[in-house]
């Protein structure tokens, strides 16, 4: 008898998290899109989350920019850049 296991979301998530970690980190090219994609992405973002910041009086440590740029990119948006 073979049983067959269900492979969750969890394990695919943690393969291609390891499998963009390495081509990041062997692939110049695919680094420098990654980084562009990222940081136009969070420059859509950062006006929003300055007026946010200012609207409720925060002084946090990290700035809109840090912010931004830690959420990273989002599948399927579709950026002006």
């Amino acid at each position: 008898m073979i049983v067959k296991r269900k492979q969750g979301a969890g394990f695919h998530l943690l393969v291609g998290t390891l499998v963009q970690q390495e081509t990041y980190e062997i692939s110049p090219t695919i680094r420098a899109a990654c980084e562009r994609r990222i940081t136009c992405h969070a420059e859509t973002l950062e006006p929003e989350l300055e007026a946010a910041m200012r609207d409720r009086n925060m002084l946090p440590k990290w700035t809109a920019k840090s912010l931004a740029l830690h959420t990273g990119d989002r599948p399927g948006c579709v950026y002006p850049c």
